[in-house]
């Protein structure tokens, strides 16, 4: 059986943007480092797949690092990491446990199966007391959409940005 807490939660929803269908999905999943290849990850690999030449961005908490072996499964099946693909430097920064300070790396991803490209991620800086114990993360990805989808990813992020690489 896949191993981590169960149930897991990952919501997906369709879209179409300036004519390109897209699948987004967020999701919340328990680190597979334990066994990487009966983790949920890799049950994700198997069974979240492109329908009908859709693009598929998935995001969220993953529970494993960018260059785990749970994470290695989903580039092993066509997934390309947001950070991985515009050389994001973290600097010492972290996406979760954040209110405690305590360093438990960057476990929440952008991932992307398609044609698209990322071209920017980052972390968006809050003021004050964090609102979760995970950093708010961003991405922006384009590709054979026009300039439109653009604005959609950056559109009410009011919040100023830290590392931003683009």
């Amino acid at each position: 059986g896949v191993v981590g807490w169960s149930p897991v939660s990952v919501v997906l929803a369709d879209t179409t943007v300036d004519g390109v269908d897209i699948t987004i999905g967020s999701l919340h999943i328990p680190s597979g480092v334990p066994d990487p290849q009966n983790s949920c990850t890799a049950n994700l690999a198997d069974s979240v797949k492109v329908r009908n030449g859709r693009e598929l961005i998935l995001c969220g908490d993953f529970n494993d690092l960018t260059d785990s072996e749970p994470m290695k499964i989903l580039y092993d099946n066509g997934f390309q990491n947001a950070w991985t693909a515009v050389g994001f430097d973290w600097g010492g920064n972290m996406t979760c446990d954040v209110r405690n300070g305590v360093d438990c790396g960057v476990i929440d991803h952008f991932i992307h199966k398609g044609k698209m490209k990322w071209t920017a991620a980052g972390i968006i800086a809050e003021s004050g007391e964090p609102l979760t114990d995970h950093s708010a993360i961003v991405a922006e990805i384009n590709g054979s959409v026009k300039s439109s989808m653009k604005k959609i990813w950056k559109r009410d992020i009011q919040y100023p940005r830290r590392n931003i690489k683009k």
